[in-house]
């Protein structure tokens, strides 16, 4: 059968895949889901497993040893097959036309290390491997990562040179502290769902949240985090799920656009939610008598969790088009199975000239601006993340801002951020 492309054998009883499968060299698409071998039916052997009942089903090798030949296969589905770490042939890096590699619902505790080699990976999924510790070197081709409900992971490679990913769902992987190399992909990653992750450090959580406030204009979907309170440098905040500001007026800098930050949990009691065309964000100018609303439908599909989660997306100023002056409100509404506590938004401005990131603060007696270097670029022993990205032992520079005479909001502390524009 050399010129067979689909082999599907889903929930049969397959014990085992014989070895000459490797010689079906058009073979593109291979599905083994569900396939947990098939027990023998007889009376012995039945009244024997009720007897001495298994804490766990038995390990299925259902691949042969070696899967070297199977150079035309573009998808492999293995979920759901009671696979421990042996039963993973360790030449997986040898299929060289895979582009992606479904491992879901198995009881492997690690992953071989040819993963690495499968260099037009784009997509892998391990949701629910609950044993799951570490991941090794996965290919840079990859543009999705599915690992959520992985509890015992600890460990994810560094992303710094995975460019083309696109999104990263890791919702409920509770050991994990940190992703290496994450904050390197933020000017184009489209969806980062990290809730339940409650392991998370706090200098990751806030560099993480910084950086994407900064350049998450590339995302469609936005990020996803534990927390419960709106980050500090966020311009105005307000409780429910609705806020008004007026937009200052700065000499000599363009603004970029504005980050939307919602603090949110669940009224109900599902473990996950997804309504349709919600969360829809509306922009409303009050001074133009214009409304925008995200063009397309979200479809999140969120955690439904009682703790409280932060969601950060961008609003890119092609979009909403506002100008210095504009009396603005911003309203989320996420339907009725979501509680929005809070909300906040940060206005971000084009770079300073010497390609700093700005800190601005506004009182009612005088203008305080300050030129803070950003921490992105900079080697780990320069870039304190303890200190977040705003470092008050730099020096200070002064620009100029024109106010609103009547603008209220001079007696409070605001802030907004300003950002070197991205490549």
């Amino acid at each position: 059968m050399e010129s067979l492309t689909t082999f599907l054998a889903d929930n049969t009883a397959i014990r085992q895949v014989p070895c000459t499968i490797v010689q079906l060299k058009n073979l593109k698409y291979l599905s083994l889901c569900g396939c947990k071998g098939s027990p023998s039916k007889s009376l012995s052997s039945l009244v024997l497993s009720w007897i001495f009942p298994r804490k766990s089903p038995r390990p299925v090798h259902l691949l042969p040893a070696s899967l070297q030949g199977l150079n035309s296969l573009r998808e492999l589905n293995l979920s759901n097959c009671n696979l421990s770490y042996a039963a993973i042939p360790k030449d997986i890096g040898s299929l060289c036309s895979l582009r992606s590699l479904d491992l879901q619902n198995n009881h492997f505790h690690g992953l071989p290390s040819s993963l690495g080699g499968l260099s037009k990976l784009e997509i892998i999924t391990l949701d629910n491997c609950t044993k799951l510790q570490s991941i090794p070197d996965l290919p840079p081709s990859l543009n999705v990562v599915h690992a959520s409900n992985c509890m015992a992971l600890e460990r994810l490679p560094n992303l710094s040179n995975f460019l083309h990913m696109e999104a990263l769902y890791l919702t409920n992987c509770n050991k994990l502290a940190e992703i290496p190399g994450l904050d390197k992909l933020l000017n184009s990653i489209s969806e980062i769902q990290m809730e339940g992750c409650s392991n998370l450090t706090n200098n990751f959580k806030q560099s993480i949240l910084q950086e994407w406030t900064l350049s998450g204009f590339g995302s469609v979907y936005g990020i996803f985090l534990p927390g419960n309170d709106i980050p500090d440098w966020f311009t105005y905040k307000d409780e429910g799920c609705s806020i008004c500001f007026e937009v200052p007026r700065i000499i000599d800098r363009n603004m970029e656009g504005f980050a939307v930050c919602i603090i949110y949990s669940s009224c109900g009691n599902g473990e996950t939610w997804y309504a349709g065309d919600l969360p829809i964000i509306s922009v409303l100018s009050k001074t133009k008598s214009t409304t925008y609303q995200n063009e397309r439908p979200f479809n999140i599909t969120l955690e439904i969790s009682h703790e409280d989660h932060i969601w950060i997306f961008n609003f890119d100023e092609n979009d909403v088009n506002l100008e210095a002056g504009d009396e603005v409100e911003v309203i989320a509404d996420f339907g009725p199975e979501i509680d929005v506590k809070k909300i906040g938004v940060c206005l971000v401005y084009g770079r300073d000239i010497d390609g700093k990131m700005i800190h601005y603060a506004s009182t009612s007696n005088k203008d305080a601006i300050v030129a803070i270097e950003s921490k992105r670029g900079l080697g780990d022993d320069e870039a304190d993340l303890s200190h977040g990205c705003f470092d008050n032992d730099r020096a200070a520079k002064r620009l100029r801002c024109e106010h609103n005479p009547d603008d209220k909001a001079e007696s409070s502390h605001e802030w907004l951020l300003w950002r070197r524009s991205r490549a």
